[in-house]
Parts: structure tokens; sequence; C-alpha cells
């Protein structure tokens, strides 16, 4: 096998679009999570004010904030779930053998 060969593949591969598709991990898919997780519990908090300042008669808006308290709820539901999965994931990773 000669080297021009192989720089011949990774310039073809360097101009097909395709081949620019390849999923790479980002670098930031921690920080992604963490961020997401830190704006779950910013919009859990607000839901929270929002009931208080309803229970105090600061707001008589009973609508929005049960639809605020319904999209956290789903929001939560959902990182459940998927925190759920990625358990399940491991522990039949841990499951093999090898």
């Amino acid at each position: 096998m000669s080297i021009e060969a192989i720089a011949a593949l990774s310039s073809a591969a360097a101009t097909d679009p395709l081949a620019s598709a390849v999923v790479r991990p980002e670098n930031n898919a921690f920080s992604g999570i963490l961020d997401q997780l830190s704006g779950l519990n910013a919009q859990m908090q607000k839901s929270e004010a929002d009931v208080q300042a309803l229970a105090l008669g600061k707001t008589d808006n009973l609508h929005q904030v049960m639809i605020g308290m319904e999209q956290t709820r789903l929001q939560f539901d959902l990182l459940l779930q998927v925190r759920n999965k990625v358990l399940d994931a491991y522990q039949e990773m841990m499951r093999m053998q090898v």
C-alpha cells in the first residue's frame, strides 16, 4: 500500500459531504446536560414561586400557573425517563461477559 493512496482516500473523504456527517461526540455534551438540568431547576423554582403567588392572592391567573406547573412536570418526567434509560443501559453493559 502506498502513501499516495492513503492521502487520496483522506482527501476524498474531506470533500464528500456524507463523510462529514459522521457523528462526532461534542466536547461540550456534558456541559449541555448540566445546562439543561440548571434550566429545569430554574423552571421548578419559578413554578413554585407562581404557586406561592397564587396562594397569597398576588395573581389571579390560575390557568398560566397550571400550564407552567404541567410543563415543569412533563420536563421532569422526561428527564427521569432519560436517566432510567441510561441506568438500564449501564446495568446491561455491566452484566455483559467479556
